[in-house]
């Protein structure tokens, strides 16, 4: 061990990896780091020695700190050293000999940033140059190139190009009979109007069912693009399909980065399935904006700044409204009780108990719910995909009003025993908001619109519905009108965190200022879109009765022959 006089200075090292340097490994990495790891630097006589220790005593390498046998490279908190060291030196006070020097490379990682600074400076200063390699690509890192890198984390693109690469994914969106379903009819009958020699590109094309539709409805040319690597299995299914292959050209590449010589000519449709939960989740909506603005048909010369183009859809509308079910806010306060243990194999886990309240709270609940929990008319909100900017996403307000007009029953009650349930009632409790979504084609051009919707109550999709639970609930009365605001606020994570304050503002029928104490009359609550519970997958949807079929869909034949 070096006596303490001769130490110049030490630091702990965090990592210790040796670089092979020459022979049929070259640039395989050795992991030496076995704690305590540190570099030392020593005085021999006027030169000082630097020194590699790890596992206390063992020593892997050992120079002389000069300008002629060291050259270093900052990568962070990381230092790149190469070393020159002379075969016959294995003593302390060995001094250079005329023996051959063998080139070594390590890569060190200091403690923190500090560390190594304190390193060049006091250790190596002038002697050695220590290249900064941050330093020296920084010309050359691009900033965003596009709105896509610009708002979306790389690595939720990499996980979310991922998941859709993979075809169970595909199929299982393709087998949603409603959704594929409504897409081929809504295509099909605008085939003459809409898509008959027309210029069609298809954002997000997947396994390219919009794309092959569109090809069958008579467009002149589809250009499929599709960011994952299912453009490849879209590509094989285009080329084995002799009426697919000379109109439908697969382009690999998110539609932000397509450059504008791969698009021939300007697109008169765009066509896409971008909608996630809550209509919004995914961000994928954005990119079909986006398509829009960059390579959409302009107007005559007399309107350039103007698009004339068809989008499928054209519209989107969420619906959100008040529930009660006493079941859900339970299953989802039992699921924190795991968090009472003050004994689990020895240790109290309490401490975390509010915090996994908290945690079960925020996730949005997706299931197919029955209609008959909603306590008001839903709030509607639309979008205008021809019209609206995509900046306009980023941040979406929704304020909302509701007047609760009854209480959570079963559907078989009729309206005149539900009407006196709920003189009857003191009050009503709302759990949550519930939300679904639908989406519009056509209907701008004097044709009939046709709807693919997510509904309670209707076939249910792969969407489900959404939920979001009050960890509180809210206690109001029939005739009450509740007030309140959700905002979606986008994230990198390629989704939404929801934020959302409701209050009764009026009192209705039977009402008292008395009836409301010790009852909660305002709520605020915040949900993540990224973080959902699947309940649907844990509590699968009923069957629908022959009065309930009677209800929602006006005649249950059709329904009950499925």
């Amino acid at each position: 061990d070096d006596d303490a006089a001769d130490v110049v200075r030490s630091f702990p090292l965090r990592i210790v990896k040796e670089i092979r340097a020459r022979g049929r490994d070259a640039g395989d990495a050795i992991d030496l780091s076995l704690a305590p790891a540190k570099l030392r630097v020593t005085r021999d006589g006027s030169a000082r020695v630097g020194r590699v220790v790890v596992a206390a005593t063992t020593t892997v390498i050992r120079w002389r700190v000069d300008r002629e046998t060291t050259t270093a490279t900052r990568i962070g908190d990381a230092l790149l050293l190469m070393t020159a060291t002379e075969e016959g030196a294995t003593e302390e006070g060995a001094t250079a000999t005329a023996k051959a020097k063998t080139r070594r490379a390590f890569a060190l990682g200091f403690a923190d940033a500090r560390d190594l600074e304190r390193f060049a400076r006091d250790v190596l200063g002038d002697d050695v140059v220590v290249a900064d390699a941050n330093a020296a690509a920084a010309p050359a890192v691009k900033g965003p190139t596009n709105a896509f890198d610009s708002k979306i984390s790389p690595v939720s693109a990499a996980e979310y190009f991922r998941y859709y690469a993979q075809i169970p994914q595909q199929q299982n969106m393709l087998e949603d009979a409603v959704r594929t379903g409504t897409y081929f009819t809504a295509v099909v009958e605008r085939a003459r109007s809409h898509f008959a020699g027309k210029i069609v590109m298809d954002v997000g094309a997947g396994s390219g069912a919009l794309s092959f539709f569109a090809a069958a409805a008579g467009a002149r040319r589809v250009y499929a693009i599709e960011a994952s690597d299912m453009a490849k299995h879209c590509a094989k299914i285009v080329e084995n399909n002799a009426h697919l292959r000379d109109v439908i050209v697969v382009i690999q590449s998110r539609v932000e980065d397509v450059a504008d010589g791969e698009i021939a000519e300007p697109v008169d449709c765009f066509v896409s399935e971008p909608m996630g939960t809550a209509l919004f989740n995914e961000r994928m909506i954005e990119s079909y904006l986006i398509a829009r603005d960059r390579f959409g048909r302009r107007n005559p010369k007399n309107h350039p700044k103007t698009l004339n183009v068809t989008m499928f859809p054209n519209e989107g509308r969420l619906h959100v409204a008040p529930f009660r079910d006493d079941a859900l806010h339970a299953e989802v306060a039992n699921k924190a009780r795991f968090w009472t243990h003050a004994d689990f194999y020895g240790v109290d886990v309490t401490p975390l108990m509010d915090d996994a309240i908290r945690a079960y709270y925020r996730q949005c609940v997706v299931d197919a719910f029955d209609p008959g929990i909603l306590l008001a008319d839903a709030t509607s909100f639309a979008w205008d995909f021809t019209t609206i900017a995509p900046e306009s996403l980023e941040v979406i307000r929704l304020p909302t009003r509701f007047e609760i007009i009854g209480g959570a029953r079963d559907d078989d009650d009729d309206d005149a025993d539900a009407d006196d349930a709920n003189a009857a009632s003191p009050h009503v409790v709302v759990h949550g908001i519930a939300c679904w979504f639908d989406v519009r084609f056509g209907g701008d051009r004097g044709d009939r619109a046709r709807y693919l919707s997510t509904a309670p109550g209707l076939p249910t999709t792969h969407w489900f519905q959404m939920r979001f639970v009050f960890e509180k609930p809210l206690v109001a009365r029939v005739g009450d009108v509740v007030v309140g605001e959700l905002v979606m606020r986008g994230g990198d994570n390629q989704s939404y965190v929801v934020t959302g304050e409701m209050r009764v503002e009026t009192t209705g029928r039977g009402s008292g200022a008395s009836h409301r104490n010790a009852q909660t009359t305002r709520v605020t609550g915040e949900w993540d879109l990224k973080d959902p519970y699947y309940r649907q997958c844990v509590h699968p949807q009923p069957g629908y009765t022959s009065k309930q079929n009677e209800k929602w869909y006006g005649s249950s034949s059709a329904v009950d022959a499925n």
